[in-house]
């Protein structure tokens, strides 16, 4: 691979090679002498890099309590799609196949700040929109009228960031372990154990900001969904958000579990076909959507399935520790209670699934609501990477405590904080963790990270460290599903990557 050196582009747009450089190199760099980027250069910089190229973007102005700062990302290109990515239209003549974006990616950080993350998407349509964080802070990228100047906006997390509809909530808590045991469901006490139990021995991390597995991830969604107010129907706009969705995802687990996302498959329901979707409460629905996909769907490749829901119920939940796990039966009662239309008795309700409601759909500078949708998507396929919530990690990860006193509503439950409930850190400061129920003490008090290298809590480092280990174990007994993305297509050309998901059930719970 050849190596290759940064140049600065003027304000105007200059494109041009800094070095020669191979398949995965080449190297660009911008520069903003006032309050933004023009778009067109952007875009430009963007199109020349070659997956795996570098765009170093300097003096970027971004708001910092009111006064203005100058820092620089460093950005990567990277794939949000697979390449065999199917993208499934349900209308009232029939399925159609829509044609995956061409869509480009960034991904990275700010210079100088190990805690920060930044993505970027420069859409087919012109649009370039984009996330950054850092500890207890985020920025909006986008500009405020089509075409205009791309600019950085903080987003006031005090105000903006209380939690909607009351709080999202996971409905995990409300089962607990002691659901799983319930009847005489083996899969379920297995699950139980699972998150009882201590992780594996520590594995080794790969090298900062590589990644050495990928997990493909299928979306399901419903007519509600793409019928939300920022889609009014329209397929293109629903899909470029769920890849932004899992664009930003990636970027949090490549940095801090070692492993891409790529999005495989994608169902969108038009609103002149009726979805096969009744159940309203998120736990009625995952198993419900859980059966139908292993009765109807077992070929789709994939390492998860989430379920993107717009009804408003605002909760989410998923199964613990299951990436590549083929379907399996449980008890519907064990479960989900109250179901309508009811759901009872045992089938093959469970498998690799989650499920989030209350998505907004919302990418604008001016709404800090894809922030909610990252942390609830985050959170609950973070149960599927095989943890539980922060206030639940006592005597796991070598340290007796929790990892934050955020909540205490699982009490009772072996591992989980009781007591009074209190922030790890400063009110506002985004002490906790998306695996956390910080959230309900205020807004501003979650942070998008997974707990590396974050100042606040006991050993927050274990919530990634316990996924990093869930990765490696199932990789293990099951390398093509979580096989790392291979640029030269060799893996994808041989066939390695295909087949029933009923395959992949070898750590199934």
């Amino acid at each position: 691979m050849s190596s290759a050196r940064s140049c600065v582009l003027s304000a105007i747009l200059v494109v041009s090679v800094c070095a020669d450089f191979g398949v995965a190199a080449g190297a660009y760099a911008l520069a903003s002498a006032g309050a933004g980027f023009d778009t067109a250069e952007v875009i430009a910089g963007a199109r020349a890099l070659p997956i795996g190229g570098t765009l170093r973007v300097g003096m970027v102005p971004l708001d910092v309590d009111g006064k203005s700062r100058r820092e620089t990302f460093r950005l990567e290109r990277f794939e949000v799609f697979a390449r065999d990515a199917r993208i499934v239209l349900h209308t009232a003549a029939g399925e159609s196949l829509l044609p995956v974006p061409a869509n480009i990616y960034l991904r990275g950080g700010i210079e100088g700040d190990p805690q920060s993350r930044v993505m970027v998407s420069v859409l087919e349509s012109g649009e370039v929109r984009g996330l950054a964080t850092s500890t207890g802070r985020t920025w909006l990228l986008g500009s405020a009228t089509p075409g205009g100047l791309l600019q950085a906006r903080e987003v006031e997390a005090a105000l903006e960031l209380e939690e909607p509809g009351g709080g999202f909530r996971c409905e995990l808590d409300e089962l607990g372990p002691a659901a799983f045991r319930a009847g005489e469901d083996t899969e379920l006490s297995d699950l139980a154990s699972i998150l009882d139990s201590p992780p594996p021995p520590p594995v080794a991390s790969a090298t900062a900001g590589a990644f050495d597995h990928t997990a493909v991830i299928a979306i399901e969604t419903d007519n509600e969904f793409l019928s939300l107010a920022p889609f009014a129907g329209n397929p293109a706009l629903a899909v470029d958000y769920i890849a932004d969705l899992i664009a930003y995802s990636s970027t949090i687990y490549v940095a801090e579990v070692q492993t891409a996302w790529s999005l495989g498959y994608i169902s969108l329901w038009g609103p002149l076909v009726a979805d096969p979707w009744l159940q309203t409460s998120p736990s009625c629905g995952l198993i419900d959507f859980g059966r139908y996909w292993n009765n109807n769907h077992a070929g789709v490749p994939r390492t998860v399935t989430h379920f993107l829901s717009g009804k408003s119920t605002n909760s989410g939940i998923a199964w613990i520790g299951v990436l590549c796990s083929g379907g399996f039966s449980i008890n519907a009662a064990s479960v989900a209670t109250g179901c309508s239309p009811a759901l009872t008795g045992t089938s093959n309700w469970g498998g690799g699934y989650g499920y989030t409601s209350g998505i907004d759909g919302n990418f604008d500078i001016g709404s800090p609501s894809v922030v909610w949708d990252i942390q609830a998507f985050t959170h609950e396929i973070g149960h599927n990477f095989n943890s539980g919530h922060t206030h639940c990690y006592q005597n796991i990860g070598g340290n007796a405590a929790a990892v934050d006193n955020c909540y205490a509503g699982q009490c009772g439950t072996t591992g989980c904080y009781c007591g009074a409930t209190s922030l790890p850190g400063a009110a506002g400061t985004g002490s906790g963790t998306i695996m956390s129920y910080c959230h309900l003490l205020g807004g501003g008090n979650v942070t998008l990270t997974l707990g590396l290298g974050h100042p606040f809590g006991v050993m927050p480092e274990r919530v990634p460290n316990r996924m990093r280990a869930h990765v490696v174990s199932v990789a293990g007994g099951n390398p093509a599903c979580l096989a790392p993305d291979d640029p030269l297509n060799v893996l994808f050309a041989n066939g390695f990557f295909s087949g029933n998901t009923s395959a992949w059930s070898a750590t199934a719970p």
